[in-house]
């Protein structure tokens, strides 16, 4: 037999702050907090006292900021954050806690603003970053989180402007300016 109780935490001002179910002492199941003048802030659910489930999280006005998933207290699996008017600001997915695979991140209009891949947390592989008006700003290779190789960067029609490599995050070598023409220019060497 075990001991189960729904409780409310208050504030000193004696307004809600929290109500969920305790059990043996540990929160257990879905859990929602509330900011002082009673708009929810979270609803979260629990095992044996550690985050457990659907997680969601809003603003001061309560709108809705992120979802996330948990299991056994570490971020595991699909992840939303939203805009305060609702649109998706990034989204993708945890393994252990950390950024795994495709993360797409937005524009408050919903243009794409950068996207690629996470391996252990890290930015890995080929990232594309993009302007305001929707054209490749720049883009290139990250190796264990830090620029690699050759990378491009673009004006605001989406026309190569420069390009260089990177090393370890290091720029290095010769970068090349092109003109309007195409033709390229050394810029400037590391």
């Amino acid at each position: 037999m075990f001991a189960q109780d729904t409780i409310e935490v208050m504030y000193n001002d004696s307004t809600l702050k929290a109500k969920g179910i305790i059990e043996n002492g540990l929160k257990q199941g879905k859990w929602i907090t509330y900011y002082p003048d009673g708009i929810r802030n979270a609803v979260e659910h629990y095992h044996d006292g550690i985050l457990d489930g659907e997680c969601r999280y809003y603003d001061f006005e309560g709108k809705l900021t992120d979802i996330e998933q948990w299991v056994g207290g570490l971020l595991e699996g699909a992840s939303l954050s939203f805009y305060r008017d609702g649109k998706v600001k990034k989204e993708g997915k945890y393994k252990k806690g950390t950024y795994t695979g495709e993360w797409m991140f937005y524009y408050p209009d919903g243009k794409i603003e950068r996207k690629g891949v996470y391996e252990q947390g890290f930015p890995e592989g080929e990232w594309i970053f993009y302007s305001k008006e929707g054209t490749v700003a720049y883009r290139g290779e990250f190796l264990k989180g830090k620029e690699e190789g050759l990378w491009h960067f673009f004006d605001k029609e989406g026309v190569l402007e420069y390009e260089g490599h990177y090393e370890q995050g290091e720029p290095v070598g010769e970068w090349y300016r092109y003109n309007r023409k195409g033709k390229k220019k050394l810029f400037k060497k590391y």
